[in-house]
């Protein structure tokens, strides 16, 4: 199974189950769940901007392949 994903410059990219998974973990664990309000982010826009930038850098580090195995592995028990 697949899904498309919205990278940055624009461009859908295809994802697995456990991509899109692994993808909302380091989106969490970042703290981008704390900003799911609109409001919320325009009321603390230094606070929204680190997060986003702590999920941008745990998205492209080894982090990412390291959760898509760790719930590939889950899957497989």
């Amino acid at each position: 199974q697949t899904a498309l994903a919205q990278q940055a410059n624009g461009a859908p990219q295809s994802l697995t189950r456990e991509e899109v998974q692994a993808d909302a973990i380091l989106a969490k664990r970042a703290g981008l769940d704390q900003f799911h309000d609109p409001e919320i982010q325009m009321l603390m826009p230094e606070a929204y901007a680190a997060a986003q930038a702590k999920y941008q850098a745990l998205r492209t580090s080894a982090a990412f392949a390291q959760e898509v195995s760790r719930i590939k592995l889950a899957a497989a028990r």
